[in-house]
């Protein structure tokens, strides 16, 4: 009887952990039938669409597939003919996401309540850093592009959210909906007093 491979299931888990991130967000935002997620979801993509016009430019256009590293590199892509950019989107969307909740938690101090958050996305943006340049998947500059580009759409982006006053457009992690207030509607109450 063989053992489990955990190469294998780190390497699956790390390559899958962007669209888990982002099935995450979509989904609770439908099964908590609120907007949160979707507009996550909507600054993640104009983030993807800028990175990919900036990761097409002609400065990016090093040659880093070679057939030895093709396999590991483009293991997930999502057409046929290969990357949609040559920047790395999974680094857009790790510090995309990162900087979009950091921004959030900066400006409500919600760091203590939000540890885990505050080190597992540097963890994964050091991973994917020390995965692109040892497999030779992206070159530094590249690299550097795609964290740019999702750290500042991240952060623009949920100050954007942010400036509109709507609370509930915006991501709190770390507190419930519960923890929300909102106005209440106007009410009229009617007060009898007894005469003692």
């Amino acid at each position: 009887m063989t053992g489990l491979n955990f190469n294998f299931i780190l390497y699956t888990a790390f390559r899958l952990a962007p669209f888990i991130l982002v099935s995450f967000f979509s989904l609770s935002s439908i099964l908590n039938q609120d907007l949160k997620g979707l507009i996550y979801l909507a600054g993640l993509l104009f983030a993807s669409f800028l990175a990919i016009m900036i990761g097409n430019m002609d400065v990016f256009k090093k040659d880093v597939d070679t057939t030895d590293n093709d396999l590991i590199c483009n293991v997930l892509t999502l057409t046929e003919s290969g990357r949609l950019s040559n920047i790395p989107l999974s680094m857009v969307v790790f510090a995309y996401t990162f900087f979009y909740l950091v921004d959030i938690i900066a400006h409500y101090k919600l760091a203590n309540q939000n540890i885990p958050t505050l080190i597992i996305f540097p963890l994964l943006i050091i991973g994917e850093f020390i995965w692109n340049r040892a497999y030779g998947c992206a070159s530094l500059s590249a690299i550097i592009a795609a964290f740019g580009v999702g750290s500042l759409m991240g952060w623009a982006w949920s100050a954007m959210i942010r400036s509109t006053g709507v609370v509930q457009l915006q991501y709190f992690n770390g507190i419930s909906n519960a923890a929300v207030c909102s106005r209440p509607s106007k009410q009229k109450f009617k007060c009898t007093t007894a005469n003692a």
